[in-house]
C-alpha cells in the first residue's frame, strides 16, 4: 500500500546543499522562481537588486532539528511610477515574512502544544520554548478574520503546564476546530467568553461540572448538554 511522504524541503525550494551534523542537520535552499510580483502594482519584475539570508526551522530529519538556509532575494520593480523601488520575494506556503520557522513546522507545533500543553509539548516539538510553543498554540487555527462563534461548543480542561497551571479549552464540534483557550478552569471566565460570544447553543462538558455548566449555560442561552463519556460507555 503506498504512503505519502512529505518533501524533503517545502515547495517552490531547492536544495543546494545538505550539511548533515550529529546535532542538527542544515540544508542549504534557494528560490526555484526567477521572478516575483511587486506587491504594490502588480507587476512581475527579474531584475534582482539583492540577496539575503533566511535561517528557518523545519521538521526533523532522523531525530534530528533541521535549518534551512534560503537564499532570498530583493527586486526592483519595473514599473517607474510605483512608489516601491524594492521589493523582498515573499515565501507563500513556506513561511511567513518574518517567521523563523516554516508554516509545516509551526502547524505540527501548534498540534502537539493543544495535545500535551506547553512544559510536556515542549520535549516533543523540536527545540522551542515552552513560552514559543504556547504562542504557536494561540495563533494555530487562526484565520485573518475573526472566527465565527460555535452553535456547538466543546469545554475541557487544558495544561499551559502540566501538574502546575490549566486553562481551559474550547473547541467547536461541528467544524472539528479550536476556539479559543481561557486562562484558567474558572467558571466565571467562561460566562464572560459566552457574554462575548453569542449564539452558542449547545454545550458539552464533563460531569464533574453540571450543576456550573447549567447555571451559565441557561443564564445567557444556551443549552447545556452534558456529555459523560464514562456514563455513555456504561449506557452503550
Amino acid at each position: 500500500m503506498p504512503k505519502h511522504l512529505l518533501p524533503l524541503i517545502p515547495a517552490g525550494l531547492a536544495v543546494v546543499q545538505v550539511l548533515p551534523a550529529p546535532e542538527c542537520v542544515t540544508i542549504v535552499t534557494q528560490l526555484q522562481s526567477a521572478t516575483a510580483t511587486c506587491p504594490d502594482c502588480g507587476t512581475i519584475s527579474c531584475r534582482i537588486h539583492s540577496y539575503y539570508e533566511r535561517l528557518l526551522g523545519d521538521l526533523p530529519w532522523q531525530g534530528r532539528p533541521v535549518l534551512l538556509h534560503v537564499q532570498a532575494r530583493r527586486f526592483r520593480c519595473l514599473d517607474l511610477s510605483c512608489y516601491r523601488q524594492t521589493f523582498a520575494k515573499r515565501l507563500p506556503g513556506v513561511a511567513s515574512a518574518a517567521g523563523r520557522r516554516t508554516e509545516r513546522l509551526g502547524s505540527l507545533q501548534g498540534c502537539l502544544g493543544l495535545a500535551f500543553g506547553g512544559e510536556a509539548g515542549q520535549r516533543l516539538a523540536m527545540p522551542i520554548s515552552a513560552d514559543t510553543l504556547l504562542r504557536v498554540t494561540r495563533k494555530a487555527g487562526n484565520d485573518d478574520e475573526p472566527p465565527l462563534t460555535p452553535r456547538v461548543l466543546a469545554v475541557d480542561d487544558w495544561a499551559w503546564c502540566q501538574g502546575r497551571r490549566y486553562g481551559t479549552i474550547l473547541v467547536d464540534l461541528e467544524r472539528n476546530a479550536t476556539v479559543d483557550l481561557l486562562p484558567d478552569r474558572q467558571t466565571e471566565t467562561l460566562a464572560e467568553w459566552l457574554r462575548r460570544h453569542p449564539g452558542v447553543e449547545v454545550v458539552a462538558r464533563d460531569l464533574a461540572e453540571t450543576r456550573s455548566v447549567c447555571g451559565w449555560a441557561g443564564t445567557y442561552g444556551a443549552m447545556a448538554t452534558i456529555c459523560a463519556y464514562a456514563e455513555l460507555g456504561r449506557g452503550a
